[in-house]
C-alpha cells in the first residue's frame, strides 16, 4: 500500500485542485459582477438625480484625485485630492436630460481584482451643442474599491489623467428646409 501512496495523492491532487480554481474563478466572476452593479448603480443615481444612490456606492472615507489638464496635457504635478463628503455635497442632484442632440454614457473598460481590492478603470462620453458647434467630449477614471464585510463600495476615484474633446461645425441648414 506504501507504494500506491503517490498515486493516491496524484489522483487527488487531480480531482482537489480544479474544483478549488472553479470555486475561485467563480467568486472572481460574482466581484466583477458586483463591481460592475456598483459602477451602473451610481451613473443611475447621478442619472436620475438620486443622492441617496450616489452616496450609499461610496464607502464613508471615500477620497478624489483630480488632475488638472492645461491645453489638453494633464497636470500631474498640480493634482489635488478632495473628500468624498465634499465631492458629493459638490453634485446638483436632478435627472439627466437627454436629447436627439445631446447625452450621456458610461461604461467600464476593465477590471483587476486582488483579494477585497479591486481597480476598474471606467470611460465616460458626453456631447452635445455648443459654442461654433458640436462638442463630443469625455474621460476616463480609475476607481479603486474595496470589499468590506462582503460589500463592494468605491474607496476612491482618480480622474483627469486621460480626456478628449473634439468641436465639430455645426451642420448648415438646407435652403430647402427654411
Amino acid at each position: 500500500m506504501a507504494r500506491n501512496r503517490p498515486c493516491v495523492v496524484m489522483a487527488w491532487a487531480a480531482f482537489v485542485l480544479p474544483l478549488t480554481l472553479i470555486g475561485a474563478d467563480a467568486d472572481e466572476q460574482e466581484d466583477r459582477e458586483a463591481i460592475r452593479a456598483l459602477f451602473h448603480q451610481e451613473q443611475e443615481g447621478h442619472r436620475l438625480g438620486d443622492e441617496q444612490m450616489v452616496r450609499t456606492a461610496h464607502w464613508e472615507d471615500f477620497y478624489v484625485i483630480g488632475t488638472p489638464h492645461i491645453d489638453g496635457v494633464s497636470r500631474y504635478m498640480l493634482s489635488g485630492i478632495n473628500l468624498g463628503k465634499d465631492y458629493l455635497a459638490g453634485f446638483n442632484y436632478q435627472p439627466r436630460l437627454t436629447t436627439d442632440e445631446s447625452g450621456f454614457s458610461s461604461e467600464v473598460n476593465h477590471i483587476a481584482i486582488n483579494g477585497d481590492v479591486a481597480l476598474a478603470v471606467t470611460q465616460f462620453n458626453y456631447w452635445g451643442p455648443s459654442d461654433g458647434g458640436i462638442s463630443n467630449a469625455g474621460h476616463q477614471a480609475m476607481w479603486i474599491a474595496e470589499k468590506r464585510n462582503d460589500t463592494w463600495k468605491w474607496k476612491s476615484v482618480i480622474v483627469g489623467f486621460e480626456t478628449f474633446r473634439e468641436l465639430r461645425p455645426a451642420p448648415q441648414a438646407d435652403e430647402e428646409a427654411e
